[in-house]
């Protein structure tokens, strides 16, 4: 999921009705934001706006959304008449952000840019702002998203991973299966974090590849390796998965093509590690353009085989990731497309 959080001094004022009350909170209105409850496509990016006042100084800020019926696509029935929606596991709220605000503030403004679930199902997002008294308030809108190919043996989705110009303090963190992009504020404790720390935690454990900036190239990097100790400050290696990469040469046409859960496991057994090992991809590019004299270019540093592992209950998962463009201008980052088992 791609968040982006930043605070304005300009109020934004908008079309939503102002709350009374010590603490009033309104979403700004205007084509392209998000204000209210809509229907979205999956993987699609929304921006919401808001303006906060206070009578009193405003000390913190929460967000927080639930995943309904749960974030990773869900594993239908061979006869679909007898799947039983009871039998999903329960969603937990995920924390976003929990941090205390800059001193005195009696206002502020803030955008929320972010990327929905890349499967079907519900987003209730919830942010809560709190005064120096106590008094708080929260608002939200629910968000229903809709895939197609639901019943599909594998998940398959596109995105657009954003590398920040100020480095590390906006790293993607990757949910690989449920198609989730995580800021490192999502996954960092902050100061003045409210009610339990653990829900921070939960968030690390489930992240499978971490996109970083090495020199001139852009790798993925599985949470586990050591590369990552410098920027992964309270992230405990207990809490960290271990996703192992392979690179495999692969036409975009025969990626396409990847329609089991054996054509995924044999894609990565039969790739080859990034030296000096395989907790790493080497530098991504763009992947080169097919033509008549060389219809099968080589694409090992566009395509990626993975295979993740949970931490609880040890079960493996195999994916290809293709990466169709890695760009610097408008924004640095990279588009790619994953197939991965469910």
């Amino acid at each position: 999921m791609r968040f982006r959080l930043l605070f304005l001094l300009l109020p934004l004022l908008a079309a939503c009705a102002k709350e009374p009350g010590p603490v009033r909170f309104d979403f700004v209105g205007a084509t392209g934001l998000t204000s209210s409850d809509r229907s979205v496509s999956a993987g699609d990016t929304l921006i919401t706006r808001a303006y906060v006042t206070g009578d009193n100084l405003l000390k913190h800020l929460r967000i927080t959304v639930t995943y309904e019926p749960q974030p990773n696509p869900v594993v239908y029935p061979d006869v679909l008449t007898s799947y039983d929606p009871s039998t999903n596991p329960s969603s937990p709220e995920i924390l976003y952000l929990d941090s205390t605000l800059a001193t005195n503030q009696y206002d502020f403004g803030f955008r929320n840019r972010f990327g929905v679930r890349t499967t079907s199902g519900v987003e209730n997002w919830r942010y809560t702002v709190t005064d120096a008294s106590g008094n708080s308030t929260t608002r939200g809108y629910r968000i229903v998203v809709r895939k197609a190919d639901s019943a599909a043996v594998l998940h398959n989705y596109t995105m657009f991973a954003r590398l920040s110009e100020r480095g590390a303090q906006a790293r993607p963190f990757l949910q690989l299966q449920a198609g989730l992009l995580l800021p490192r504020f999502a996954l960092r404790p902050q100061p003045g974090i409210q009610g339990n720390p653990d829900l921070i935690y939960n968030n690390q454990r489930v992240i499978d590849a971490v996109l970083v900036r090495r020199g001139s190239g852009v790798r993925f990097v599985s949470p586990s390796s050591d590369s990552l100790r410098a920027s992964t400050d309270n992230w405990a290696r207990a809490r960290r998965k271990r996703t192992v990469f392979t690179h495999i040469a692969i036409t975009n046409a025969a990626f396409n093509n990847l329609n089991t859960v054996a054509s995924l496991r044999a894609a990565f057994v039969g790739g080859s590690a990034a030296s000096p090992d395989s907790l790493f991809t080497r530098p991504l590019v763009k992947p080169p353009v097919v033509t008549t004299s060389d219809p099968t270019p080589n694409t090992t540093s566009s395509a990626i085989a993975f295979r993740t592992e949970d931490l609880t209950t040890k079960e493996r998962k195999y994916g290809v990731l293709f990466v169709s463009d890695v760009t610097e201008t408008p924004y640095p980052g990279i588009r790619y497309t994953v197939r991965m088992q469910k």
